[in-house]
């Protein structure tokens, strides 16, 4: 007897996407407006609403705060309104204080139950790498899958260091919208695949005549 997983995609998954983007004084005013952009360009690849996707959007400097959460918006026009809301301040770079309060106050008090639950988090990726990986940890352990989008003068090792493994399939480089296809299939894979187990029995006979070749 044999067993096999065979893993394949299912259509009626949930997922809650929590975008947590940097505002610090390194990203700039244009860079946080390419976010939000690519922030709106993503949701739209998706159907929002109760039984599909939810979307939440916080951003952090030094410290965090969350724009909105999860099933506060059910359609994309209002979501475009909230997501261009969302205002820059410039300050310092605490990338696990984005991650920390998506988890706490977002993912764990927000998001529905059964759900996959994805982390987007954009940032230049320069803080402190020790607390940004201590967070991330702790959110993965909890359950979330976090994304590491890179955007201006990267630092690898951070973002690297705080996504969910492999790092070939969860950091991406942003320069432009051209990632925005691969992303949504990572993201899709991640929620969407379903798994069945099965059992095959194999019967070997023992051949006691030759064969013969022409």
């Amino acid at each position: 007897m044999y067993t096999y997983i065979v893993s394949f995609f299912v259509d009626d998954c949930q997922i809650d996407i929590g975008f947590i983007l940097d505002e610090s004084g390194s990203i700039g005013s244009l860079d946080f407006q390419t976010m939000l952009n690519f922030v709106k360009n993503v949701t739209d690849k998706f159907t929002i609403g109760p039984k599909e996707v939810e979307v939440a959007l916080l951003t952090f400097d030094s410290f965090a705060s969350v724009e909105f959460s999860f099933g506060t918006y059910n359609n994309h026009a209002d979501l475009h309104s909230a997501i261009d809301n969302a205002r820059y301040t410039g300050g310092g770079t605490n990338i696990a204080s984005g991650i920390r309060l998506a988890r706490e106050a977002v993912f764990r008090n927000a998001s529905r139950h059964g759900s996959t639950k994805v982390g987007l988090v954009i940032t230049d990726g320069c803080s402190n790498i020790l607390d940004t990986v201590r967070e991330a940890q702790y959110a993965k352990d909890e359950g979330i899958v976090l994304f590491a989008l890179g955007i201006g003068s990267i630092c690898h090792a951070e973002l690297e260091g705080m996504a969910s493994d492999p790092n070939c399939t969860h950091v991406f480089h942003l320069t432009g919208f051209s990632d925005i296809d691969s992303l949504i299939y990572e993201i899709q894979k991640a929620a969407c695949r379903g798994t069945t187990i099965l059992f095959l029995k194999v019967h070997f006979y023992l051949v006691t005549e030759p064969f013969m070749f022409n």
